[in-house]
């Protein structure tokens, strides 16, 4: 999926940190398995990206935990577009090149730095809530229906073995008392397709 709300810089530096964030390895898929950056574009270019219901008149606080809802004038597409041209400037500095091109040890440095507040040039955006919100939406992306653009083939949900939507599968009324019995199903998403085994 590609759109206008990111220019092809920032939504090829957009995969780059998601898949930073959310590498493939032996341990479960990676951001890329399961179509993380899809996910978060869709976002972006919808009503969530646009600020729809936020609300984003202050007086804004910076709480001590995320009780509080969004704390910004900005819009999400704002915000990612903002938050992704100062962590590109950042990395040329001590890299010497764009963040799509950095390999895994650079990305450590740039994550822990960013995600602890050293990340230099964040000013109308907290660096370390913008990283936040990253890998919350990074981690939207692995575990939604894939009705949203993410979680292709339902690869978050069989890593875990999640069965997915209760109503696809008839409901487990009959199952509730069988407490120490595996039920290892495929899982289903809202349009009630199954995939995959259910167990990985």
């Amino acid at each position: 999926m590609s759109t206008q709300t990111l220019t092809p810089e920032q939504e090829a530096n957009l995969r780059s940190i998601c898949d930073a964030i959310l590498p493939s390895g032996p341990e479960g898929p990676g951001a890329e398995d399961a179509n993380v950056a899809e996910y978060i574009l869709g976002q972006l270019s919808g009503e969530w990206g646009r600020g729809a219901r936020m609300f984003r008149e202050g007086p804004f606080i910076q709480p001590a935990h995320s009780g509080h809802g969004w704390q910004s004038a900005m819009t999400p597409v704002e915000v990612y577009r903002y938050g992704l041209d100062v962590l590109d400037l950042y990395s040329r500095k001590p890299f010497g090149s764009a963040i799509a091109a950095l390999d895994v040890e650079q990305w450590d440095e740039l994550i822990s730095a960013w995600s602890t507040g050293r990340v230099e040039g964040f000013a109308d955006v907290d660096g370390p809530q913008f990283f936040r919100t990253v890998r919350g939406n990074v981690a939207e992306g692995l575990f939604c229906d894939p009705s949203y653009g993410g979680n292709r083939d339902m690869v978050g949900w069989r890593w875990v073995g999640y069965p997915g939507v209760v109503q696809a599968h008839g409901g487990y009324r009959e199952l509730i008392e069988d407490h120490d019995a595996p039920h290892t199903v495929a899982p289903r998403a809202l349009d009630g397709q199954a995939v995959g085994s259910g167990v990985r």
